[in-house]
């Protein structure tokens, strides 16, 4: 070893075998499959609406011109810079982010001018080659708006040509040229991403989102029943932030559950579950982001132990699951987790709580929302609820603080064979690259970097942005706060 070299901390395999690894506990999988099934073609990264018609107008003129995948990107990237520039013009939109992209482009624009052919080069506005159509390829061709067909973005079986040309021609028109004035923008006010609402791409990707009469086991069916689902929410309730303010009314509030348009949408139960669920989710992933994060340098696993312990208080697993709120039953699913005495607890203290209430529905749910609360697949799967409702039973009458201790050996033992599990070895490199915050060697524990918290994404702040895009929802200033509301056209799918 040269006498510049320098070793930090334990070491294998050279510091560039390790990266920060995403899901350390694996706790997600059940809450991201049901949320992928429940909301099909909407994700995390797809919040415009008018995205989705314009890269279908762009394969449709790719495959007209029989461009080759070169440069199909080309007029791709060119027209997402159109659109975004066209709609930073306009100016702010209540409840609709900032284009893709946005911070470049209006920094270009500020000299009067859009130099389309210097900010659609790659790596400027976007990085990737086909700009911003890789997080909204999927949900497209699920839609039937696009396709990816040798090797090259191909119109889908769903696309209306003329109700998208009619809609956002003056975006190709501008994409066309090099470099065009900003009034040149201005003109071209009804391509902005708001515009879709009450355009005739809009009245497409309405039908695409909510078909008619669609079978209910289908993609389109439960899209469909989800939407109408937040836009009853909307209807009944004030919402200020959809998935803040509407995953408590869904879980307990009796009025929604009474209500005889939620009472006949059976998605109701299915998300009612997936949001009790998450709670659980959450719980982990905070526990387990406040554990790590209090590591500093080389610790030991009793140590980290003892942090979770002192966050407790003394006694029994007993004592301490009798001073939880109640969670209800079968016929009335109480608040337990949001029980204002519960969140004003520290963050490790609270955490578990929300742990053992997710143990404690188990067996006190309808069937249907139990069944996707937990899979019967998971059973006693670690750290599944029906595991947690087991381990409680077990150490009912232990100490609380043991039990934590213990906890963080399971925990930590967990963490290493999910990145173990999820470890590859790169030929390029030679490296064995192991993706993991956290480390453990010769009985220490060490990190590389910080971990963060918080639920899985339900996205229905995504699919709210994509139905205010489409005219089916809107949101209006009230006392400085954004309120949602459906629109007419919404509150029309409502019956």
């Amino acid at each position: 070893m040269s006498s510049g070299s320098a070793v930090i901390g334990p070491f294998w395999g050279g510091l560039e075998s390790r990266h920060a690894g995403r899901y350390p506990l694996s706790v997600e999988r059940h809450a991201l499959v049901q949320v992928a099934r429940l909301l099909p073609g909407v994700t995390t990264v797809t919040p415009h609406a008018r995205y989705f018609t314009l890269h279908a107008l762009v394969a449709h003129e790719a495959h007209r011109r029989g461009l080759v995948a070169a440069e199909a990107q080309e007029l791709l990237r060119r027209a997402e810079v159109v659109l975004a520039a066209i709609t930073l013009k306009h100016g702010a939109h209540p409840g609709m982010s900032a284009p893709h992209g946005a911070d470049i482009i209006r920094a270009a624009m500020s000299s009067g001018s859009l130099d389309i052919a210097q900010l659609s080069r790659p790596g400027t506005y976007a990085q990737a080659s086909w700009g911003f159509w890789g997080p909204y390829r999927g949900s497209e061709s699920l839609l039937g708006l696009t396709k990816w067909e040798a090797s090259n973005i191909a119109p889908g079986v769903g696309l209306k040509l003329d109700e998208v040309r009619v809609a956002l021609e003056p975006v190709l028109d501008l994409a066309a040229h090099d470099v065009v004035d900003n009034g040149d923008l201005g003109a071209c006010l009804g391509c902005c991403l708001c515009g879709c609402a009450d355009a005739a791409d809009g009245r497409l990707l309405r039908g695409l989102l909510v078909p008619t009469n669609p079978d209910p086991r289908s993609n389109g069916g439960r899209r469909s029943a989800t939407i109408r689902l937040i836009l009853r929410i909307l209807q009944l309730h004030e919402v200020r932030s959809v998935t803040r303010d509407a995953w408590p009314i869904l879980a307990y509030d009796q009025s929604l559950t009474d209500d005889p348009l939620c009472a006949s949408l059976d998605i109701a139960d299915a998300w009612r579950g997936v949001v009790l669920r998450n709670r659980s989710v959450l719980a982990w992933r905070d526990l387990w982001a406040e554990l790590v994060n209090s590591i500093a340098g080389l610790t030991t696993i009793a140590s980290l132990g003892d942090v979770l312990a002192e966050a407790l208080p003394s006694g029994t697993i007993d004592s301490y699951c009798e001073s939880l709120p109640d969670v209800g039953d079968r016929d009335r699913l109480l608040p337990a987790e949001i029980d204002p005495a519960l969140v004003a607890r520290n963050v490790l203290d609270r955490s578990l709580a929300l742990l053992l209430l997710g143990g404690s529905r188990v067996q006190r749910l309808p069937d249907r929302v139990a069944a996707y609360f937990q899979d019967p697949s998971e059973g006693m799967q670690e750290l599944a609820p029906s595991w947690v409702a087991e381990w409680r039973a077990e150490w009912s009458a232990r100490s609380l603080p043991d039990f934590a201790r213990w906890l963080v050996g399971v925990l930590v033992a967990r963490s290493q064979r999910i990145a173990l599990m999820k470890a590859s070895f790169s030929r390029k490199s030679g490296t064995f690259r192991v993706p993991a915050r956290v480390f453990v060697r010769d009985g220490l524990i060490f990190r590389d970097s910080s971990e963060s918290g918080g639920a899985v994404s339900l996205r229905w702040d995504q699919l709210t942005s994509v139905m205010a895009g489409a005219g089916l929802c809107l949101a209006s200033r009230k006392d400085e706060a954004l309120v949602w509301r459906p629109t007419q056209r919404g509150e029309a799918l409502l019956g």
